[in-house]
């Protein structure tokens, strides 16, 4: 009888020592999930916000570092001063490539516009000009591709002879352009 108690003492003393690793390990998966579980999920969020503000970090660098090179870019289009006598050689260089006479250019009074929170000089330009149908819509081109930001605000088309419009029909062209400048 004395065997069989001692082997139940050592049964027990198994079952209690399964009892408590059981239950450390149950209280481990408890502190895992309520202590530990928020901490990792915490460190997650704040791992991506890094990552957000190291993103826009780069973002602003570039814009900063690509500030100078779209400033000269803006300087091309919006140049600082009126550079008119640029813009006129280079309609005669358009009129004398494209065989279109220019019978006038009449610069207007300047005035500011506000644009964004800039104010930018305008100039009104008339232009008119005399050639063939074709070769004026191609010296309009020429105008619309400028290197230099213009606008037209205005265009009159007509022709010259009392003959229906075509390809070859002799035509006035008047142009409003404003021409911008800083």
């Amino acid at each position: 009888m004395k065997f069989k108690f001692l082997s139940l003492k050592k049964y027990l003393k198994r079952s209690e020592d399964n009892l408590v690793v059981l239950t450390t390990i149950c209280l481990l998966v408890c502190a895992f999930y309520f202590v530990l579980y928020p901490k990792l999920i915490r460190n997650r969020d704040l791992k991506s916000q890094l990552e957000e503000a190291l993103n826009t970090k780069t973002e602003y660098i570039n814009i900063y570092e690509n500030d100078a090179h779209l400033a000269q870019k803006a300087e091309k289009c919006i140049p600082k001063n009126k550079e008119i006598p640029k813009f006129l050689k280079d309609i005669e260089r358009w009129s004398n490539d494209k065989q279109v006479k220019i019978v006038s250019i009449y610069p207007d009074q300047t005035r500011i516009e506000h644009i964004g929170n800039s104010e930018i000089n305008v100039i009104p330009i008339e232009i008119s000009a005399e050639g063939i149908y074709e070769v004026l819509l191609e010296f309009l081109d020429e105008m619309e591709n400028y290197s230099r930001f213009l606008k037209v605000e205005e265009l009159s088309l007509e022709a010259i002879d009392s003959l229906p419009l075509d390809s070859f029909t002799l035509c006035k062209l008047t142009a409003r352009i404003s021409l911008y400048y800083l």
